[in-house]
């Protein structure tokens, strides 16, 4: 008879003799070791199933409705839309199974047939149109600007919903994509419920960190990981700890001066340009009401030099909006640096007094303020660099009170339109919430809102890109500076590319 007992002692035994063989190993095969080690972690951690992703991001709470990027991290696992953006930033069919214009107010959608809520409850038509009744009407709501130019959402049968705009939209499912889908009669608040058609179920949320399992139902394709663990790491000493121990898989929005140098056992380094350009921005209304002041910043800061701030992982920027983004101008190049002629303009509009302005910065920017102060002292521009939180430095930028600025912008709808109608149309109704510079042009303000109303492509991608070059090159109403590249520490064992909108998905992780 085969007893438990001499089984435990054989199972024991095996494993203290592959013990002993890696430890001895390690004397004298130092490298083979580390693989050796790493295999056995690779198999335990592929045999649990589990997953865990630590973001920089904080997040105000599972509401659907919100728009922030560290909510909309967390969210992407629990709730669906109608569409939504692939990596590539491609539309794709979501809780939609089909959808076309008929004319150029009225798009219809066909849903999915046999989805189910996370409670086992069927999606319905009425589900999808309170939702998006919702994202418009709710005080709440972060999309409630995407959904300015809904009108109606109508109801044809159980399967096909008909929406009407007040206008032509060309963006309108861009902007779908943002609207998640939960459901009717709910209150997207609850946080007892979070209850949507994603991949993954909400089963515990405290204290920053979110714990969810996969949604055996999902109608899409079924991710690898059963259970994933979303948690927040904002301090830098935090981020560290986490790759020396080796307690997270991926590592989200990895700060770069972490990245530089990255030597982490267990981890590689991924890397992907980003839908966000950073740069300086002009208060119309202040000093920089001159343009030859604004020309002469333009021809003397050394971008290049202020990008390699970013630890070198930057991509140069020539205007507001990056490569691969609709609108992006290819005619713009960088500028070239003339500090006499910079020199002399600022001697023009101030003589030999010195040019006086504050520079407002976010807080971890010092040495970045410090250099642009230095450079711009040397055409007779006192720059003194202010350093706030970031609600602070928001609310000197919305309020327009900055008279100089740091500012970035994330194109994640993929088109320059967002950043025009946000940061350079004039301030009026839903245009121009972000133009903390003052800038009012009237030829501009008209190109964009063509812009907004034209679903010609072509005609479209021109008006964007005439914009576009007239605030970068005529009115210089800032200074582009560069792209930071989105940073990810990622367990080796997984296979992960990192998407351009700089979300970290589970169910796009694989094994």
């Amino acid at each position: 008879m085969f007893s438990l007992n001499k089984s435990l002692k054989i199972v024991s035994f095996a494993v203290y003799f592959i013990l002993l063989v890696g430890i001895s190993g390690k004397l004298f095969f130092e490298k083979q070791f580390d693989a050796f080690i790493e295999t056995i972690s690779s198999l335990k951690t592929e045999k649990s199933h589990s997953l865990t992703i630590a973001y920089a991001d904080s997040f105000a709470a599972l509401n659907p409705l919100l728009n922030d990027t560290g909510s909309r991290s967390r969210l992407l696992h629990i709730y669906d839309g109608l569409v939504k953006i692939g990596t590539d930033l491609q539309i794709k069919p979501g809780l939609a199974l089909s959808y076309g214009s008929i004319d150029d107010f009225t798009w219809e959608f066909r849903l999915r047939p046999s989805v189910k809520f996370h409670n086992g409850k069927p999606l319905t038509a009425d589900d999808v149109i309170f939702s998006l009744a919702q994202a418009k009407e709710n005080p709440a709501s972060g999309v409630k600007d995407l959904a300015s130019t809904i009108q109606a959402v109508n109801k044809i049968d159980d399967e096909r919903i008909q929406l009407i705009t007040d206008s032509p939209d060309p963006l309108l499912l861009q902007k779908l994509s943002s609207f998640l889908i939960f459901q009717k009669d709910s209150n997207p608040a609850d946080q007892s419920l979070s209850i949507g058609t994603g991949p993954y179920k909400a089963e515990k949320n405290s204290q920053g960190t979110v714990e969810l399992a996969r949604f055996e139902d999902y109608w899409g394709e079924k991710p690898v990981f059963e259970r994933v663990v979303l948690q927040t790491l904002a301090k830098r000493d935090e981020k560290i700890s986490a790759l020396k121990n080796r307690s997270v898989d991926i590592l989200a929005n990895l700060p770069a001066d972490i990245a530089n140098n990255f030597q982490y056992r267990g981890y590689q380094l991924a890397s992907a340009a980003s839908l966000e350009v950073n740069f300086l921005m002009f208060n119309f209304d202040r000093v920089f009401r001159s343009r030859d002041l604004r020309q002469a910043v333009k021809l003397m800061l050394n971008t290049a030099q202020l990008g390699r701030l970013a630890q070198g992982f930057s991509v140069p920027a020539t205007q507001f909006v990056g490569d691969g983004i609709f609108g992006y101008n290819p005619q713009i190049t960088l500028p070239s640096r003339d500090p006499v002629k910079a020199s002399e303009l600022v001697k023009k509009v101030s003589g030999v007094q010195p040019v006086r302005v504050n520079l407002d910065l976010p807080r971890g920017l010092e040495v970045f303020g410090e250099n642009v102060s230095e450079q711009l002292k040397k055409i007779n521009m006192e720059v003194t660099p202010q350093f706030y939180p970031p609600d602070q430095l928001g609310q000197r930028i919305t309020n327009r009170s900055s008279e100089f600025f740091f500012f970035g912008w994330r194109s994640e709808l993929g088109d320059a339109s967002d950043f025009l109608t946000a940061v350079v149309h004039s301030p009026s109704g839903n245009f121009g919430q972000f133009n903390g510079g003052n800038y009012r042009n009237g030829e501009a303000d008209r190109l964009i809102e063509l812009s907004q109303e034209t679903l010609v492509v072509d005609v479209r991608l021109e008006k964007l890109r005439t914009v576009m070059k007239k605030i970068t090159e005529d009115d210089v109403i800032g200074i582009p500076l560069f792209s930071p590249e989105i940073l990810s520490a990622v367990s080796k064992k997984l296979d992960f590319s990192p998407r351009v909108d700089g979300y970290v998905l589970a169910q796009e992780v694989k094994l």
